[in-house]
């Protein structure tokens, strides 16, 4: 821009040179502009016209004694918002400057946007900015400016409004107000027009018409303008339940007296605006009351929780039910014209004794017998199983007994898991024990949901005394009153049966051997048997008897108890007898059954297991005259798992693994009480298929007779596992041990005196072969 330090006369001299040339419509020259500064600034495209001098933009003439800016608006009135254009004039040339546009503030609005000057935002005259009027009505007046260099004003005049531009040496704005200030007016807001309020109108009514007892019958009305609408009817006999109101339709429940004037009437709907009648009639209707033929069930026990109750009758239709009973509470009818089903629920302290049962139509009521009864104690639960505290050696327990409640059973559970229960109240099942306490939880629960306990902890102890009871077998029924009670005891002990926690019966022993009779009543009998050896050590064993003088004996002999087996096959074998030639007998395990026409007492039949689990194995036996008798034996099959160390998989007979020889040591037989080698050893695939005899398990110390291979010869002594005699090799043969299920070689041979007490090993049981 030009400098401050020129003097006055060279700038006049310059103008003058100007006004010469545009007197000659010649150019002025642009020598000017460098001699002045000028060009240091404002270069290329800039034309160096006489319209670059900025005198000639605010003075009216040469003299400048005026100032000429002036800016004026297209209209003298705007809406709030409108655009305000405003021209700015000025000057005795286009001139060559900046014009801007402020508002009343001096905030600015515009500024021109040219580039003449070769900076930007340069402009001639004339030059047109606008900006949008104010949102506040009211009179507005607003400024425009013209800026330029103050070094033109030599001898000229300037406005009160000069202000120097601070960021731009000796330049600055000569401000000036508009000609005449411009009003903005005021927004017109439309007045609110209330419509006048408009009385309802009523279109139609659906039913118009309705019958007397009519109940809950809903009616629709439908118009305009209903909103917060009221309905009433003029016959006093007409009740209108709440509504459910829209502008264009009306809902309601409608209930008709039995008793109601018949007849046309008027249902009225009213508004804040007016009200709207029309129609509504009532007319008179013979309906039949309803009739009940029966009530199933027809007495409910205290504290029943949704017991359905089923009513049989006529004329049903819209039929609700009621009790006189205050504790007895209907649920949600199911209902047709000629039966009503619902679930009641009875309170535990309802009123027991009887009470009615309603049923109501708008054809009138019909009641019937309804009582309550007192709620029962529980289910009655007997359980035969071997006494609280008990010892035993047997690592397999029975559970039995019977259960019955006057309400029906729900369930029956033995430490949590359920049970059969038997159309009779009968259940049984088994549970493996583990060394010392075990507990067993017996749970009934009745249809009422009453629960009866029975909890007792019983006692695995291997080193008890090894009790074996081989008659009768377990679970067995009986048609005598009395029964023998019979087995072994492997070491000197005191043997003491009881029936039915009665007073013990001592038994009388030879050997190891002991046997005696008890008496039986009429229905479940449990027998218990503990032997007790010189050291205090207890081992007890159960029987449950059923004794029924009108049933079949019936006895499964093998296995003669529950067991836990690892064996997939069992031969189950039993007896059944009475004056009958031919029984039928059924066995069922697992949903397979298997059927038995049995001519001479004996049965058996050879059962598979293939899952690791609990089988029960029912029976039952059922003469030509419809006597029958059942027995339930439950087997709890445990594979033996294959591999491990110390000589492959371990058994319970076998703990150090079956290959290890330590597993059959005397001293651990003697102490642990290992049995039933045949259980597993029936057939010995490590003989090759060799007969079992007494070799095989006495090794070479036995002396085999040389009468063996008949059913004669041999000693004259003989026991259940020897029936051809203790010394006859027949009576261990494979067809007779595979036939008859003979067990527990070891509860005699424990100690086998025969091998001079050499203790027990794998060579004693499978001799050369091994």
């Amino acid at each position: 821009m030009k400098s401050a330090g020129k003097t006055a006369m060279v700038c006049l001299s310059a103008i003058v040179l100007c006004m010469l040339a545009w007197s000659s419509e010649a150019l002025a020259l642009s020598g000017y502009f460098s001699s002045q500064g000028c060009s240091s600034c404002h270069v290329a495209p800039v034309v160096a016209t006489c319209n670059g001098c900025h005198a000639h933009g605010a003075h009216p003439n040469g003299s400048k004694n005026a100032i000429s800016v002036a800016g004026t608006t297209d209209k003298s009135s705007y809406a709030p918002g409108e655009t305000v254009t405003v021209t700015i004039t000025g000057g005795y040339r286009t001139g060559w400057f900046r014009a801007v546009l402020y508002d009343q503030s001096m905030t600015e609005l515009a500024r021109s946007t040219g580039n003449d000057s070769g900076m930007g935002a340069s402009a001639t005259y004339p030059v047109v900015l606008t900006a949008p009027a104010p949102a506040t009505s009211g009179t507005y007046s607003w400024k425009v400016a013209w800026y330029g260099h103050q070094n033109d004003a030599v001898a000229a005049t300037f406005g009160t409004d000069w202000t120097l531009d601070t960021n731009n040496p000796s330049h600055g704005y000569e401000i000036v107000s508009i000609t005449t200030p411009f009003t903005v007016a005021a927004t017109s807001i439309p007045p609110v027009v209330v419509p006048s309020p408009v009385a309802p109108a009523i279109s139609s009514v659906s039913p118009a018409n309705l019958v007397q007892g009519s109940v809950n019958q809903i009616v629709t009305i439908n118009g305009t303008n209903l909103t917060g609408a009221a309905v009433s009817f003029s016959n006093p006999g007409i009740n209108g339940g709440p509504a459910t109101v829209t502008a264009t339709s009306i809902s309601l429940p409608v209930t008709i007296a039995a008793n109601a004037a018949v007849g046309a009437g008027i249902v009225t709907v009213t508004t804040a605006s007016g009200s709207a009648p029309a129609f509504f009639s009532v007319t008179d209707a013979a309906i039949p009351p309803p009739a009940i033929s029966s009530v199933t069930p027809a007495s409910v026990v205290q504290g029943a929780v949704n017991q359905a109750v089923t009513i049989v009758g006529a004329n049903f239709t819209g039929a609700t039910v009621s009790f006189s009973n205050s504790g007895i509470i209907g649920g949600p009818v199911t209902a047709t014209a000629t039966s009503l089903t619902l679930p009641v629920i009875v309170a535990a302290n309802a009123t027991t004794g009887s009470g009615t049962i309603t049923v109501s139509t708008v054809g009138g009521n019909a009641s019937g017998v309804f009582s309550v009864s007192p709620r029962s104690s529980g289910p009655a639960l007997i359980i035969s199983a071997l006494s609280d505290g008990s010892y035993t050696n047997n690592a397999t327990l029975n559970i039995s007994g019977t259960v019955t409640a006057t309400s029906g059973i729900q369930s029956v559970t033995v430490n949590n898991q359920y049970v059969t229960v038997m159309p009779n109240g009968y259940f049984s099942t088994a549970l493996a024990l583990v060394a010392e306490a075990n507990s067993v939880t017996v749970n009934a629960t009745d249809n009422a949901g009453n629960v009866k306990s029975d909890s007792r902890t019983i006692y695995y102890d291997p080193n008890s005394p090894i009790l074996t009871v081989s008659a009768p077998p377990d679970n067995s029924s009986v048609a005598t009153s009395f029964i023998t009670v019979s087995g072994n005891v492997n070491e000197t002990s005191t043997v003491a049966v009881t029936v039915n926690n009665g007073s013990p019966q001592f038994s009388s022993i030879t050997g190891n051997t002991f046997s005696i009779n008890v008496n039986l009543t009429p229905g479940v009998n449990t027998i218990t048997v503990a032997a007790t050896d010189l050291a205090g050590n207890t081992s007890s064993a159960k029987r449950t008897i059923t004794y029924d003088a009108s049933k079949l004996t019936l006895a499964v002999t093998n296995p003669s108890q529950d067991m836990t087996t690892s064996l997939a096959t069992m031969i189950l074998m039993g007896t059944v007898t009475n004056s009958s030639k031919e029984i039928t007998v059924t066995i069922t395990m697992d949903g397979q059954t298997y059927t038995w026409l049995v001519t001479n007492g004996i049965f058996k039949q050879t059962l598979t297991f293939t899952t690791a689990k609990q089988y029960v194995i029912t029976v039952n036996a059922r003469d030509a005259a419809g006597n029958s008798s059942s027995v339930t034996r439950n087997v709890i099959y445990s594979p033996v798992a294959a591999g491990g160390t110390g000589g492959g998989g371990t058994t319970t007979s076998h703990p150090f693994g079956w290959t290890n020889p330590r597993s059959s040591h005397q001293s651990y037989a003697k102490s642990n009480g290992v049995s039933s080698c045949i259980s597993c050893h029936s057939i010995d695939s490590a003989s090759k298929g060799q007969a079992m005899s007494c070799y095989n398990c006495h090794g070479k110390e036995w002396t085999t007779p040389a009468t063996g291979g008949s059913t004669t010869g041999g000693t004259t002594g003989n026991t259940a596992s020897h029936p051809f005699g203790w010394t006859n090799p027949e009576s261990s043969h494979r067809n007779y041990v595979e036939e008859n299920g003979t067990t527990d070689c070891t509860s005699c041979h424990s100690i086998d005196s025969a091998s001079n007490g050499q203790a027990m090993s794998c060579y004693n049981c499978h001799g050369k072969k091994w």
